[in-house]
């Protein structure tokens, strides 16, 4: 018999509040707005987000060109952003870990 359980999603309200008051992290507009999910950072199923701790702050131009553009890893890497340590970083310094 074979279980899948699904790893509890972490959850940080007061996180992403502070997440929207940043700049966003691909043109650098202050506040950026909106908390952007990485998609790939994590095991994921239909409708289901990933962390809180995977979100980085986006305007509402950056976010909507991320999805239009449908490739999330290359949208970064071709404006020079590594999205994926920036979530590490800055979750431990939001957290007093650093």
């Amino acid at each position: 018999m074979t279980t899948n359980f699904k790893q509890p999603r972490l959850r940080s309200p007061k996180y992403l509040r502070s997440l929207r008051e940043l700049p966003c992290l691909v043109c650098g507009l202050t506040p950026g707005g909106v908390a952007h999910h990485l998609l790939r950072a994590e095991d994921r199923g239909v409708g289901l987000k990933t962390s809180d701790k995977y979100a980085v702050p986006l305007c509402n131009d950056c976010h909507t060109q991320l999805h239009m553009t449908g490739d999330e890893r290359r949208y970064f890497d071709t404006r020079g952003v590594n999205a994926y340590v920036w979530v590490q970083q800055n979750w431990r310094k939001f957290h007093g870990d650093d």
